[in-house]
């Protein structure tokens, strides 16, 4: 496939997708209508993933992009093509009003995170502007580690959480000191990069040797607690930015074979975590490990009330219903657009204790500054433990309309196109580009169940645990 080829069909897929969205009746339920915006969602996938390893980066099947891009596909057409193939019905959609709309606006954002990948990728391997060397006492960040994690374990009951009590009971438990946890860890995988000056690993074991043992322990051990409790977004975040270090400092080239083994095993454990979470909290691990399992292998009828096409990312599919509310909420209860109020906060959000702050000092509602209390309380009422999330189409959408979901997956994947080009040829110039990438990368699976920019909301107080590394603690620099 040529790049003037696949520019063309990026064209054609672009106005056939406005033309779609002009024709639309949201009231009719149309298999056809339907086909055509699958049809041109599983061009425009499959044509990027052949793009990007024919033109771009060849033989680099992990990089962000693409879990970006498979992840949006998987949330925004599993149940769509179930609903084509006959798995679901109409009926099994929340709001089957609205399926119509909901997928053609789903189409315009891929449309856009295509254009943004495309118009940001870099060909070739660009020479970098030397940098200094930066040798960081890596003592002070372990020592955050541990002293996080410890007070993250007598900050929550332990044994609600890992017995799973807590999530079952929507209690949330990620809290401040895990959240600095999380902070110290991007910090010591950043610092890690930094220190490297370009130097690369040969293999797995000279990378694990370049850190603390300690320091990977407390990593190990956190998210094993977190995947026995049920939650498996930390772990997953944690691991993926581990994984994204090692690429960015070895050159050990991955095989797609072994991607393609690594995901099944992943997608397996995820899921596997998934359905021991919804097990009986009362019974020991080891009964509900053994539950899990046998309903894992037990009939389709026995795990699913309907039938799937893929049932290891079906949770991840059940995020759309974030979009058939929103959509709701604006086509047919006829609400305002928050002109950017959603956006608005969520970059304030960047800014430690500003979102306190606006909650508890000057007063504004939670539903107020985040679309995901907002469509939580649309949709399951005022004071509900946990929350419904939200998506990358579902918060631009509340903003801004079908422009603002184009506009917002435009950036997105302008911002993608230039990490993948970063870790391809481990072009990263800076501290501050390192931390930016590790927080985007290890969340690009997360992202369309998210907003595009939430995963930098920790970016400023990693960035501070260095300053106060490098300047207050004064530490050496080497050139």
């Amino acid at each position: 496939m040529t790049r003037t080829f696949f520019h063309s069909v990026v064209i054609t897929c672009f106005l056939l997708s406005v033309a779609l969205l002009f024709v639309l009746d949201n009231n009719v339920y149309s298999v056809s209508y339907l086909l055509a915006c699958f049809t041109i969602a599983t061009v425009l996938t499959c044509g990027y993933v052949f793009y990007h390893q024919k033109c771009l980066y060849k033989g680099y099947f992990y990089l962000p992009s693409i879990l970006l891009l498979v992840g949006y596909y998987l949330l925004n057409y599993q149940y769509v093509l179930d609903l084509l193939i006959g798995f679901k019905s109409y009926d099994s959609f929340v709001y089957p009003m609205v399926v119509n709309r909901m997928t053609i606006v789903s189409t315009i954002g891929m449309v856009g995170l295509i254009c943004g990948l495309i118009v940001s990728q870099k060909q070739g391997a660009r020479a970098r502007a030397p940098r200094k060397s930066i040798v960081l006492n890596f003592d002070f960040l372990i020592i955050l580690q541990i002293l996080f994690f410890i007070l993250w374990i007598f900050s929550v009951d332990f044994y609600s959480l890992i017995s799973g009590r807590s999530y079952a009971g929507g209690i949330n438990t990620y809290n401040n000191f895990e959240l600095l946890f999380y902070v110290s860890t991007i910090a010591v995988l950043s610092s890690l990069i930094m220190n490297q000056n370009g130097k690369k690993f040969s293999s797995f074991r000279q990378f694990f040797k370049s850190n603390s043992i300690l320091s990977w322990l407390i990593t190990a051990l956190y998210c094993i607690i977190r995947m026995i409790s049920g939650d498996r977004g930390p772990s997953l975040f944690t691991l993926l930015a581990v994984f994204y270090t090692f690429v960015l400092t070895s050159n050990v080239k991955i095989k797609a074979f072994q991607v393609f083994v690594y995901s099944i095993i992943i997608l397996f454990v995820l899921n596997t975590v998934g359905i021991y979470r919804k097990t009986n909290p009362s019974l020991l691990f080891g009964e509900r490990v053994s539950s899990a399992f046998s309903e894992l292998f037990g009939s389709d009828e026995a795990r699913f009330s309907e039938k799937t096409i893929l049932p290891l990312t079906e949770e991840l599919a059940m995020s759309s219903i974030c979009n058939q509310v929103a959509i709701k909420i604006i086509d047919v209860d006829n609400q305002p657009f928050h002109k950017g109020r959603f956006l608005y906060y969520g970059i304030l959000q960047w800014v430690p204790f500003v979102p306190s702050y606006l909650m508890n000092v000057m007063g504004v509602p939670a539903i107020e500054t985040s679309s995901d209390y907002y469509l939580t309380n649309y949709y399951l009422g005022d004071y509900q433990r946990a929350q419904m999330g939200t998506s990358c189409v579902a918060d631009p959408y509340l903003d801004f309309g079908v422009i603002g979901v184009f506009l917002m997956m435009l950036l997105g994947g302008v911002i993608f196109g230039r990490i993948d080009f970063q870790i391809a040829y481990a072009n990263v110039p800076s501290y501050v580009s390192v931390i930016f990438i590790l927080l985007m990368a290890s969340k690009a699976i997360y992202i369309p169940r998210s907003t595009v920019l939430g995963p930098l909301k920790v970016f400023i107080p990693v960035w501070v645990v260095y300053l106060f590394n490098m300047k207050v603690l004064n530490f050496k620099k080497t050139h």
